[in-house]
């Protein structure tokens, strides 16, 4: 391993590092069990949302053919004449685990009111009412897919590091610490025997 230091130092770095892995772990699996609810609660969002979406634009499909049917082509360009500024949307944004993704989403459409004295029929209205719900569904939903997303980009990412400390690091150091303390024990029993034998010279020395 590199930048071990030399001696029982290395035991210490080692045993240090080991520590810190340990309670990278621990938060590790602590984001990861967060993330996986919020990633499984986003899922059934973005379903949920997926749904209301497909819902609200088969509707605004029904009312825009009623309008052309009950108007004609012509009647829907005179309403959207009126209809000078676009429409708004407004996203709020949320951090859960150092992710930041879409939460809540907000539009604003320009006010309607020369629709009922243009069109001849209520159906142009409805249409626009439909068309309204239809953008404000596909807003929810565009926010819920980019959410689910981002979360399952960095359930991801935890997941791996998690498996990084697991399966690699902490062995790689469980590892060098053993051949560590085994060389250290190889170390002080030669040292011993060295005392030993110095002790035993001089004894023999004096007599």
């Amino acid at each position: 391993m590199r930048n071990l230091p030399p001696g029982r130092t290395a035991r210490l770095w080692l045993q240090h590092r080991l520590a810190t892995a340990g309670r990278g772990i621990e938060v590790l699996e602590q984001e990861t069990h967060l993330l996986t609810g919020e990633e499984r609660r986003l899922s059934q969002l973005e379903q949920d949302s997926a749904r209301r979406w497909e819902e609200a634009s088969r509707e605004a499909d029904r009312w825009l053919v009623r309008s052309v049917l009950a108007g004609g082509q012509q009647q829907l360009q005179l309403a959207r004449a009126e209809l000078d500024e676009p429409a708004t949307a407004r996203i709020s944004w949320r951090t859960t685990m150092g992710v930041t993704y879409p939460s809540e989403t907000a539009s604003s459409f320009p006010e309607p009111d020369g629709l009922g004295s243009i069109a001849r029929s209520g159906a142009v209205v409805m249409a626009a009412a439909a068309h309204r719900r239809a953008v404000e569904a596909a807003l929810d939903q565009a926010a819920a897919t980019r959410a689910l997303a981002l979360v399952r980009q960095e359930l991801d990412t935890t997941r791996m590091r998690l498996r990084a400390l697991e399966n690699r690091w902490v062995p790689q150091l469980e590892q060098t610490l053993h051949q560590v303390e085994r060389d250290l024990a190889e170390q002080e029993r030669e040292d011993m025997v060295r005392t030993r034998w110095v002790a035993e010279r001089r004894e023999g020395d004096r007599r």
